[in-house]
């Protein structure tokens, strides 16, 4: 003989349940995610653009396979950053390199720049 157990919640409050469990593993997956890869962003600022640069920092990046740089600022011509040629004037670019290291290291090389300044963001993220 069977018996069927009927469950005294309704439907719609056993499937709320399971929605809320959800959204907030999720919401904590999403947090444990992000906050693990603040050590690998940062940001570097070139007030003088006379002199060629080597900018470095040390991540805590695993299996690390790209570079990501963003580039802000102005030059009075044209730059290069971390072997890529900028032209001169206002400077917002986005730069994605293979990149195999925990530490980073983004060269910088004023060209033919004599005057500016530069903001460059860098993120080493983790390949799990």
């Amino acid at each position: 003989m069977q018996h069927i157990i009927f469950s005294r919640k309704p439907l719609f409050i056993m499937n709320m349940h399971k929605s809320i469990s959800t959204l907030i593993l999720t919401f904590f997956g999403l947090i444990m995610l992000t906050s693990c890869d603040r050590n690998n962003i940062g940001e570097w600022e070139i007030t003088d653009l006379s002199q060629d640069t080597l900018l470095t920092a040390s991540t805590t990046a695993k299996s690390v396979a790209v570079i990501l740089l963003k580039v802000k600022g102005y030059a009075d011509d044209s730059i290069k950053v971390h072997g890529i040629r900028i032209p001169g004037g206002p400077i917002d670019i986005d730069i994605r390199s293979d990149w195999y290291d925990q530490e980073v290291k983004v060269g910088f090389d004023p060209y033919k720049a004599t005057k500016g300044y530069l903001r460059i963001q860098y993120h080493v993220p983790s390949a799990y």
